[in-house]
């Protein structure tokens, strides 16, 4: 019989998602081995007593989901160290996985644990694709099985999950990952759709941040165990939908229709690896009631021949010799970790030293193997072995160019060691690496102007390798260049964080140039220093434009400009990052950050891109300079937590900017940070009509690159416009454009001027409608109304957060003493709630659906004879629903009387449908196909043409949603017929 540890994330623990995941990991072992004896061993405590279980176990399995990372000392809650020697290549991974998403490479800290921790020979389960990889790149083999708690979703078993929604619902939040604006919004879905709302808190602190965000009858509280959960989740007829990963996997193994909203990488990984049915937090406002009442089939994809694969590896009928010693791993820069030296690296097998060194190498102790090599080396020993040894040590140490040096003393003096090529090859590939090696050759020969025009043609192949940027440093410091060896530091750290070559650099110029990194004098603004402090290792840009950027969208939230923020020209995402976090801490509205960017380096410039009058390619700055991984915008964003608001366009602008010119939406603020001029021309290009009124562009290098100042120069005289320019610091400059979008001169100027003193968004009220739309309405509303009977009745279908009935309560107050509307809406969003107090003597909500509000309106209007004589539709978005608003509502119209529309599309075609679907989760709305059939074909009502206030303005509803090419406004207006 064999003894089985598995070191379990649950014991002591408070988390019951983990219970879940060491269950199903329990169950699937007790599978594998089922007559064997079995020892629960704490993971997220120091072990003491389990430390003999561990020595003496046959198998070591953890079991958990984020305990891996690049950097395991601070962000892993396993409590495991690299100088324990009880785990001896024991631990077997099981549906590990990656703890959130990371663009630095693992430290030395962590691959030191991991290689002296983790099994070497049998293939680990990981949770997700991303981690695979991961793992996969530092020499672990591994499998992509999922997480256990998934391996019983079968096809056979998913089919037995109802297809459409259910009376009741069970809810989560997760208290670590807050955002209580989405977390309203899902609760108030939630609400309308649903009987009863069943709240589980899988923490504790999941209860007290439920009880701020949730205030209903509806609302039942859970007790806080897994067999509470499981009662409830048998005994009741519920759906699922929450943010606890691991509490919508159990809904789905009790065969329990489940929606799990995404909030990090863990569901958006298994999501699209196992086809989990999930929905993004920032999705949840526009498609979650779409897919909550929408009929649909449970089809999780689980790998079944991956875990079979992984189960059988413990079969003794097939590997009766579970050889569990260290496996040999070919070397590789990316696994040079994992190098084992299994015969002598020396050639006089009696020299203690040289011994010693080799013992200290493959326990991957590399300081002091070096150290010893180094003393065999000052002894008179020159074997080429010890020359490799040391080569490897240092690649381990993240001192790479001395590695490289090391291993061309080895070749010169043998030529066809092979390991020693090949490991060459891996620290310098393909001509990358033989222009460096070129470079390096140019320094040791003082030719700087040689190795500096090497490293540029370099860094135009726009291939990372590790120590080019670090030449380049070299390279500015010998030019007397210290602020640009700075940055070319920092740019290899971005790709290669753990180069200590580069880090030790790094840390001489600020101790020898303590003023390298400060471009101005300190802003005094407490928040904006503590962003400062976690964004400046992702940027570039000096501290004044940074704080340009903080301020500008920080403004246009406060005056809710409408529309998304677009930075062009990302690097690291520093500014990126920043920009976000202003959003998410100060928007009154819904807004996206689009980032885009090559994420490979800058395109080759033109002729007019010059610097004092030097090429850009010249200067040290050109071709393949200032990249940084896509990653590593996703890293800073994750840790300021903002991923959800950024939305990254991997590619050059020429390319990607056509493409998504409309997907953008309306632009409140452009950052242009293009550099070149064919960059800065294709920004404008393509998105300047796309910048709202009182929009904001921020240009970044106006005063350094003659190239961005010639492109948008030229830009200004071709649409004869004069850009008001403001200076930030010395190449970094700003402007608005406050009449971009002229109003329309057929109106009267007192009607314009009341609407803005009318208008919701001017008292922060956030509307699904765009201004041309909002300004349709109010135009109908004080220009178009037949004469009424007292009190001017009105019908409003579909308030959702109530904006459109605020704009028709001022409007109509401003032509009738005496109003009484009704207000036809299942939910009771807090700003809904907040006006109809506002106008409580004016308008009676009615919280149903339009179909049963129906008779009780009509018995209203039946006692006076006194009919509405407006109508305003913007309920269910379906034909039927639509067709059944216009049945039921058209009757009760009064003669003369207007009915409003909102959301009336054209035909879908090729140009449109992207931003159809967009905007209405995937499905063309039914809005268009009912009016014609009944208020045109069937009714013969007048359609009613109203001129727009902007007619140049292209943005319709939400001006963060895509822009619908040809489409200035949604609303279709009908007059009823007097007779």
């Amino acid at each position: 019989m064999k003894k089985i540890v598995i070191l379990d994330t649950w014991t002591n623990n408070t988390n019951l998602g983990n219970k879940i995941i060491c269950e199903a990991v329990d169950q699937a072992l007790r599978e594998v081995f089922p007559h064997d004896f079995f020892y629960r061993v704490p993971a997220l405590e120091y072990l003491r007593a389990g430390r003999i279980k561990i020595k003496d176990a046959d198998y070591v399995f953890l079991a958990g989901t984020n305990l891996l990372s690049s950097n395991m000392e601070k962000t892993s809650h396993w409590c495991v160290h690299p100088e324990e020697d009880f785990w001896m290549n024991k631990v077997i991974l099981m549906g590990l996985g990656w703890w959130q998403y990371q663009s630095i490479e693992p430290n030395m800290y962590t691959r030191s644990l991991l290689n002296k921790v983790l099994n070497l020979e049998y293939c680990h389960s990981f949770r997700d694709s991303y981690t695979n990889k991961k793992m996969q790149d530092l020499g672990f083999k591994g499998l992509n099985t999922g997480c256990p708690t998934m391996w019983k979703l079968t096809e056979k078993h998913c089919s037995l999950i109802p297809k459409k929604k259910s009376n009741n619902v069970l809810l989560t939040f997760t208290e670590y990952n807050q955002n209580p604006k989405y977390d309203r919004v899902l609760f108030e879905i939630l609400e309308r759709n649903y009987s009863t709302i069943y709240f589980w808190p899988q923490m504790y602190f999941d209860y007290s941040y439920a009880k701020q965000i949730c205030e209903s009858k509806k609302f039942v509280f859970v007790d806080p165990s897994l067999e509470a959960l499981d009662e409830l989740l048998r005994n009741q007829d519920v759906d699922y939908v929450g943010t606890r990963l691991h509490a919508g996997i159990r809904a789905l193994q009790h065969q329990r229709r489940s929606i799990i909203v995404a909030i990090d990488n863990r569901c958006l990984e298994m999501g699209r690896d196992f086809n989990l049915p999930f929905i993004k937090r920032e999705e949840i406002e526009e498609n979650l009631d779409i897919k909550i009442n929408k009929e649909w089939k449970t089809s999780v994809k689980i790998d079944t021949n991956a875990i079979e694969r992984w189960k059988q590896q413990f079969d003794s009928s097939i590997n009766p010799e579970n050889d569990r010693k260290p496996k040999k791993v070919v070397s590789s820069i990316k696994n040079f970790n994992q190098v084992a030296f299994n015969t002598p690296i020396y050639d006089n097998a009696d020299l203690v030293l040289v011994r010693q060194a080799l013992q200290q190498l493959n326990q991957k102790n590399d300081n002091q193997a070096l150290t010893l090599l180094q003393e065999a080396i000052i002894s008179g020993q020159d074997s080429p072995g010890i020359y490799y040894g040391k080569a490897v040590a240092l690649a381990r140490l993240g001192r790479t160019n001395e590695a490289v040096n090391c291993l061309n003393h080895l070749l010169a003096v043998t030529p066809g060691h092979k390991k020693g090529n090949f490991l060459l090859k891996e620290l310098r590939p393909g001509s990358v690496g033989e222009l460096m090696e070129k470079a390096n050759q140019a320094l040791d020969n003082n030719q700087i102007d040689r190795a500096f025009n090497l490293l540029i043609q370099a860094k135009s192949l726009k291939q990372p390798v590790v120590g080019l940027d670090y030449l380049r440093a070299i390279c500015f410091i010998k030019m007397n260049r210290i602020s640009d060896a700075f940055q070319a530091l920092l740019e290899e750290l971005r790709h290669f964080p753990n180069n200590i070559e580069a880090k030790n650099l790094k840390a001489q110029i600020q101790t020898q140039y303590p003023t390298v990194a400060v471009v101005d004098a300190k802003v005094d603004d407490p928040e904006f220093r503590d962003l400062l402090e976690s964004i400046r290792p992702y940027t570039m840009l000096s501290e004044a434009r940074l704080y340009s950027l903080f301020s500008l969208v920080k403004r246009v939230c406060l005056e809710n400009i409408p529309g998304n923020i677009v930075e062009c020209g990302v690097a690291a995402g520093g500014s990126t990052a920043l920009m976000a976090t202003v959003i998410q801490r100060y928007s009154k509205q819904p807004r996206w950050l689009y980032a885009f960017d090559s994420f490979e380096g800058m395109p080759v410039p033109t002729a007019a891109d010059k610097a004092g009058g030097i090429p850009a390619d010249l200067t040290g700055w050109g071709t393949g300079t200032c990249a940084a991984p896509e990653a590593s915008t996703r890293e800073i964003c994750s840790k300021l937590g903002v991923e959800n608001i950024v939305r990254t366009v991997k590619g050059y602008f020429e390319d990607t900017l056509p493409k998504m010119r409309n997907l953008v939406g309306a632009i409140a603020l452009l950052h242009m940070d293009g550099d070149w001029y064919e960059s800065t021309k294709a920004i404008l290009e393509n998105l300047y009509d796309r910048v709202s009124n009182d929009g904001i562009i921020q240009v970044d290098d106006y005063g350094h690159w003659e190239g961005c100042s010639q492109a948008v120069q030229e830009f200004e005289a071709t649409r004869k416009l004069k850009f008001d320019i403001n200076q930030i610091d010395y190449t970094g400059v700003w402007f608005s454009n406050p009449n971009k979008f002229p109003i329309n001169p057929v109106f009267d100027t007192s009607l314009v001027r009341e609407f803005a003193e009318d208008d919701p968004v001017a008292y922060g009220i956030n509307s699904q409608m765009s201004s041309n739309e909002r300004f349709q309405l109010y135009y109908v509303l004080r220009q178009l109304l037949p004469i009424s009977q007292s009190p001017l009745r009105f019908v409003e279908i579909g308030s959702f957060a109530g904006s459109s009935l605020f704009l028709t309560c001022r409007a109509l107050r401003r032509i009738s003493s005496e109003l009484q509307g009704f207000a036809i809406e299942p939910g009771l969003q807090p700003q809904f709630a907040q006006i109809l107090q506002d106008f409580k003597s004016d308008v009676t909500h009615l919280r149903m659906f339009s179909g049963k509000a129906t008779s009780q309106l009509e018995g209203v209007f039946a006692e006076d004879g006194n009919q509405p004589v407006f109508i305003f539709v913007d309920g269910d978005h379906t034909y039927e629903g639509v067709r059944e608003d216009i049945i039921n509502y058209f009757p009760i119209l009064a003669p003369g009387g207007v009915m409003m529309f909102h959301d009336y599309l054209p035909p879908l075609d090729r140009e449109n449908q992207d931003a159809i679907f967009f905007h209405h989760g995937g499905k063309e709305p039914g809005i268009r196909q009912a009016c014609q059939e009944l208020m045109e074909d069937t009714y013969g009502c007048e359609v009613l043409d109203i001129p727009l206030l902007y007619p140049t303005d292209p943005t319709q509803t939400q001006a963060f949603l895509p822009i619908i090419p040809g489409v200035f406004s949604t609303i279709k207006v009908y007059r009823k017929s007097s007779n």
